[in-house]
């Protein structure tokens, strides 16, 4: 098995989650291997990690693991963010690891269909979340090498970059680059993470 089949994917659509209150979880990298993972800060031998991640995801799926989502069901109980990822443990020794800086992370793109608007993925027996991504034209974002950055990730569908989220929305930042068909964001469309 090549090391890209053993790297974990993120989850697709839309998540029901909550904003953590602290920062739990860092990305940390293998100092041999080079195998990106991430585990609880001041880790051991012992602490929950979930890895190997491809650098292009690595952003998306740290500030994944700091939030809480439901366990089966919103009434509860919640449970730490990282268990989107069938956590494990580090392999190797604790000491085998460094940790990565967040703002040395990669852009991170994730694209989404209209009906992730309306529905999630981890979450059945509630209604689902009715808040859409806000969107403020914000033209300064739109460079050359983040409309590559998209249109790569983005497997040939026509995204154009649109504006910024105005607020938060399934765990990107406010401020994050929103790429679409159309400002309304009823067709494709593509939300990108950048690191701070």
């Amino acid at each position: 098995m090549s090391d890209t089949d053993r790297r974990l994917s993120l989850p697709r659509g839309r998540l029901l989650y909550r904003e953590p209150d602290t920062i739990t979880y860092v990305v940390v990298q293998h100092i041999r291997t080079r195998e990106h993972w991430i585990v609880e800060d001041g880790w051991s031998d012992d602490s929950e990690a979930a890895g190997p991640f491809s650098p292009d995801d690595l952003l998306r799926a740290v500030r994944l693991a700091n939030t809480s989502v439901p366990d089966g069901c919103e009434l509860g109980p919640w449970q730490p963010g990282i268990r989107l990822f069938e956590p494990t443990r580090l392999p190797g020794h604790s000491n085998d690891w460094t940790r990565v800086e967040t703002a040395w992370l990669s852009r991170t793109v994730a694209l989404y269909s209209e009906s992730d608007i309306t529905q999630v993925s981890n979450e059945r027996c509630c209604e689902a979340p009715t808040d859409i991504p806000r969107v403020r034209v914000e033209p300064s974002l739109s460079t050359t090498d983040l409309d590559d950055l998209v249109r790569t990730r983005a497997h040939g569908a026509q995204l154009r970059y649109i504006g910024v989220l105005r607020r938060p929305w399934n765990a990107h930042p406010e401020g994050s680059p929103v790429y679409g068909r159309s400002t309304d964001l009823d067709e494709a469309f593509a939300v990108v993470d950048l690191p701070r």
